[in-house]
Parts: C-alpha cells; structure tokens; sequence
C-alpha cells in the first residue's frame, strides 16, 4: 500500500499567481451573467412597446413577462445539471 499525501488547500492558493487562464474563465463567466440578466430588464423598457404593437392592455402583458422568467427556471433545470 502506497503513502497517502495531504495537500493543505488554502497555502497552495495563497502560493501560486492566477493565471491567465483562470483570469479568462472569471470574465467569460461575469459576461454571461450580464446577458443573462440583461434580456430580463430588456423586457421593463420594451414593455410600453409590445403592448402597442400585439394590441394588448396593460394587465395582459405580466404573462408575456412571466414567460421570460419561466424561461429562465426551466433553462436552469434542463441544462445546469
């Protein structure tokens, strides 16, 4: 049987730089937190406008803003596992 070896986690992080890889991976991630976020208030500013153009009244467009989040909640279950 072989010699298990411990690693203490936090001094070989606070040992080593970032890379520019890990740097890549931080914006990549940020960016798409931005657009996903970013269609959701989209929404708010195009809202006065999709009511114009489908001829909707103004109670009728909280399903059409509710699909976008549903959107959202069922995105997250399908493809973040």
């Amino acid at each position: 049987m072989s010699k298990s070896q411990t690693v203490d986690v936090s001094q070989v992080l606070d040992n080593n730089k970032i890379s520019p890889f890990q740097v890549g991976v931080f914006i990549l991630s940020g960016l798409c937190l931005i657009l996903d976020g970013f269609d959701v208030q989209a929404l708010g500013y195009l809202a006065p406008a999709i009511i114009k153009d489908w001829h909707l009244a103004p109670a009728q467009i909280g399903p059409v803003l509710s699909a976008a989040l549903f959107g959202i909640l069922v995105g997250r279950f399908c493809s973040a596992p």
